[in-house]
């Protein structure tokens, strides 16, 4: 009981959720090739999360999207484990999304954006 309660101390503290989600996000952008890059996490024993000044760049190293802050929270934590993310309401603060064409790319547009 100790032991949880001492692991329970330690992960609320700000700056081990930071560097969790820093460790995920690496994990995450090595499997995957992306590069995504978040400033600072926050997570509350209720499934609140709270994940500021997100980047997400591509292959041209360019800005695709900006958050200043995405407010969540996980509905189930068992799910995770299945890999099956469920989320409650999603609030985005400051969201930019930016898509810019080089010369050489062949621009795709959805059917229901024409």
């Amino acid at each position: 009981m100790l032991l949880f309660l001492l692991v329970v101390a330690v992960f609320s503290i700000p700056s081990v959720q930071t560097r969790l989600g820093a460790y995920a996000t690496t994990k995450v952008n090595t499997k995957y090739g992306t590069d995504i890059r978040i400033e600072k996490v926050g997570l509350r024993f209720n499934g609140d999360v709270a994940l500021k000044n997100i980047l997400i760049n591509d292959h041209h190293d360019e800005i695709l999207v900006a958050v200043a802050e995405l407010n969540t929270s996980i509905i189930s934590f068992t799910k995770i484990a299945e890999n099956n993310l469920t989320f409650g309401a999603i609030d985005l603060f400051y969201l930019h999304l930016l898509h810019r064409f080089t010369p050489n790319q062949v621009q795709v547009v959805h059917p229901l954006c024409a």
